[in-house]
């Protein structure tokens, strides 16, 4: 192939490069979509979280409300 005659490399030599070269590409991609992920479950969690604040003080408020009213 056109691998092995400009590299000099023997036909097993250019399959070992070709599957290395597509083994680092797809890791990178696997790391980069890891990292998406992780974000994501980060931007959840935390939307999460401020709801479940929101809704306690909002529960807070109204008791407090009650028992000064009554």
């Amino acid at each position: 192939t056109e691998l092995e005659r400009v590299a000099n490399l023997s036909p097993d030599e250019a399959r070992t490069q070709v599957l290395k070269q597509v083994e680092d590409e797809a890791r990178m991609e696997a790391a980069r979509l890891i990292r998406d992920i992780e974000d994501e479950a980060k931007r959840e969690g935390e939307r999460r979280a401020r709801n479940t604040l929101l809704l306690a003080t909002q529960r807070c408020a109204v008791e407090q409300a009650t028992e000064t009213t009554v």
